[in-house]
Parts: structure tokens; C-alpha cells; sequence
């Protein structure tokens, strides 16, 4: 080959390297343009390596990557996916760090139908007994079974396929973020105010009586919490005696003060705060850290909401271990069945958990209620 055809040869290879070198250059930026404006969409978060299979997955989805929605499938049906796992979870521990019972009572899970634990009602008996003395029999039927049947609550949100496709935030975290705070906003309500009907039953559904009249029900749904009623005579219906406060905490039992704790809504927190003794210190104590409770008397306080506020006959103040005294059972987490067919242009979630809840040991917990008992 003569020089001059080397030569021809040379720049045509290096024109050709040239070519694809601008072609790749030029991909590469159209990459980078496309994830800077992705990243100044409001709410939009480039970090998704954290994230579990499904999520990713399903913000591919919610973009219109049809593609990515294998992974997020665990089973198929023809209506859509079942995501068990990550965007189920996520919704799970939502609901946990938001419902007041669930961070304090005991918590149990379970495959069947229905839970049932030992309650244990007394205690065996025991005497004294001289060396050749006869000893007889002693009564040691103390225990009883409580049965607690998980109950379904569900949310069935949807959302149309234009709003998925050009909104400017992650629909998916918005939704997960909602339906959490709905199922917490039922649950506090079940497990305090609940009748057991279709839903866990609350504490405060059960019957009140002085404490020194309570005795253990031979029924489980018969129990009966034991309740320091104030004598009347307060300035105002809304005020609530320190010394009152006082009853309900030597009212408990020893052994049940350790991990005991105040239940109380906003409205009593308030009345409380304000109280003193007499070298002005405050009797409820703010908490010193994020993470560390408000303490009255010494004990943790736990806000509830849905208890009611200090009034004439309200049953305000809750206190002792519930982690003996409520059981919260839990069928399984939570599922999500997503439907995008049989609406055409919508798509829907039927998100769903069965749930129970019921009082298991009375004894470990005290009520303080405004006014006095009437039979």
C-alpha cells in the first residue's frame, strides 16, 4: 500500500472513532439533562439503591416503565400484582410508629384463625404443714384461656392514570404515607373505645367499678377494670387533684410498676402540667430528649388521642403495664392488591389487615375517673 492510500486510510478510521465518540458524548448528556430534571421535580429522590425490590418497581410502574412491573409481581391473578413485602412492610411499620397501644401493649402474632393465651387469675394455694401431719389436696385451678379473633380493616384508595403518569411527586410514598395514618387513626380508636363487634374491643369498652369492690370475672368478656372514682367537689369539671393521681399509682400492684405508664389525650396532659407542689415544682416533668418520654410521678406518659379529656364522668387517665394488660393480636401485616382493569383509566389498591385486640389482664391497669361511682 502506497503512502497516499495509508494515508486515506488513517483519516477514514478517524473520522469513523470521531463519529461514534460524538454520538456516545451526545447520549451521555441527553442522561444527565433527563436526571436533572428529574431530580428538581418537588419530593423526587434519586436514591432509590436503598429500597427493596418491589418499591423499585412499582415507582417504575407509576412512571409508565410498564417493563419493570415483573419483579413487583410475588403472584398473578389477571386483576393485577400482590406486593407482600417491601410496600406492605412499609406501610406496617407506619402503622406501628403512629398507634400509642400498639408501642405499649403486648403484641402477639399468629397463622390461625383466631389467638388464644393463658390468663392467669390467681394464685395456688399453700400452708404450713407439721412433719407427719396429712396433707390434702390444694386448689390450683387459677388459669383461663382468652380468645382474641383478628378482625379485617381495609383501604381501597384510587387514583386515576393521568395523575400516576404526570404528577410531579412519588405517588407511591404518598399513598403508603395515607393509608397508614387512616389504619392508625382506626386502630387507636379500636383498642380504646372498640366494642368487639367487627373490630378489636377497646379498654374503655369494658365495665368500671372501685377498685376495692374489683375481683377477676370468670368470663373474659366480662372483665372489669378496677377505677378510682374522685369524691366530687371539684371547682371545675375540667380540674383534676394531684392526690387523685397519687390513688392511682399506690392502687397498683407491686409487681405491675415496673413498666408501668400514664395513658392520657392532650387536653389532660395540659391540666396536669400546670400542677405544683408547695416549693412551686412541677409535678409532670418534659421530657430532656427527642426520644425520652414525658414522666408523671416518676412513670413514662404515652399521648392517646382518642382517650377522653377531663370532664364529669370521663374516664381520663389510664395507668399501669399494658404489656400485661392489653393483647394486640396480629393475623399477619399487611397486603396490597393492586387492580388497574376493571376500571379502565383508574387504578386501585385494596390494602388489607386483620387485627384484634382485647383486655387480658385487668389487674395490671388502673383507671382515674371524674366524678363520683354510681351503681
Amino acid at each position: 500500500m502506497d503512502d497516499t492510500r495509508l494515508l486515506e486510510e488513517i483519516q477514514r478510521t478517524d473520522a469513523e472513532l470521531k463519529a461514534v465518540f460524538d454520538r456516545e458524548l451526545k447520549a451521555m448528556e441527553r442522561r444527565m439533562t433527563d436526571l436533572e430534571v428529574r431530580g428538581n421535580r418537588p419530593g423526587y429522590s434519586l436514591g432509590m439503591d436503598s429500597a427493596g425490590a418491589e418499591t423499585k418497581a412499582m415507582a417504575s410502574w407509576l412512571r409508565g416503565e410498564q417493563k419493570s412491573i415483573t419483579p413487583l409481581s410475588v403472584t398473578s391473578d389477571g386483576l393485577g400484582v400482590t406486593a407482600r413485602s417491601d410496600w406492605s412492610n412499609r406501610i406496617f411499620e407506619l402503622v406501628r410508629e403512629t398507634t400509642p397501644m400498639r408501642q405499649v401493649a403486648n403484641v402477639e402474632i399468629t397463622n390461625r384463625e383466631s389467638w388464644e393465651g393463658l390468663v392467669d387469675t390467681g394464685q395456688p394455694d399453700a400452708a404450713w404443714v407439721a412433719e407427719t401431719a396429712t396433707r390434702t389436696e390444694t386448689q390450683a385451678s387459677f388459669l383461663s384461656r382468652h380468645k382474641i379473633t383478628p378482625h379485617e380493616l381495609y383501604a381501597y384508595p384510587t387514583t386515576t392514570l393521568a395523575l400516576l403518569e404526570d404528577s410531579e411527586f412519588i405517588v407511591e410514598e404518598w399513598l403508603q404515607r395515607k393509608v397508614a395514618e387512616r389504619f392508625s387513626r382506626i386502630e387507636n380508636d379500636a383498642f380504646v373505645n372498640g366494642n368487639g363487634d367487627g373490630k378489636p374491643r377497646g379498654i374503655l369498652s369494658y365495665a368500671r367499678a372501685p377498685v376495692s369492690e374489683w375481683e377477676w370475672g370468670s368470663d373474659p368478656d366480662e372483665y372489669i377494670v378496677p377505677t378510682l372514682f374522685t369524691t366530687g367537689g371539684l371547682d371545675s369539671a375540667e380540674e383534676i387533684h394531684i392526690d387523685d393521681v397519687f390513688d392511682v399509682v399506690d392502687s397498683l400492684e407491686a409487681p405491675f410498676l415496673n413498666g408501668a405508664r400514664f395513658l392520657m389525650n392532650r387536653a389532660t396532659r395540659n391540666t396536669l402540667r400546670k400542677l405544683k407542689d408547695s416549693d412551686g415544682r412541677y409535678f409532670y416533668q418534659l421530657s430532656l430528649g427527642e426520644r425520652l418520654p414525658d414522666t408523671l410521678l416518676g412513670y413514662p406518659v404515652t399521648l392517646a388521642e382518642d382517650l377522653p379529656g377531663p370532664g364529669d364522668g370521663e374516664p381520663c387517665i389510664l395507668f399501669g403495664n399494658f404489656r400485661e394488660a392489653y393483647t394486640i393480636v396480629q393475623r399477619q401485616g399487611v397486603t396490597v392488591q393492586r387492580d388497574a382493569l376493571t376500571r379502565p383509566g383508574f387504578v386501585r389498591w385494596y390494602v388489607r389487615a386483620r387485627t384484634g385486640g382485647a383486655l387480658t389482664n385487668p389487674q395490671a391497669v388502673r383507671c382515674l375517673q371524674i366524678g363520683s361511682y354510681v351503681t
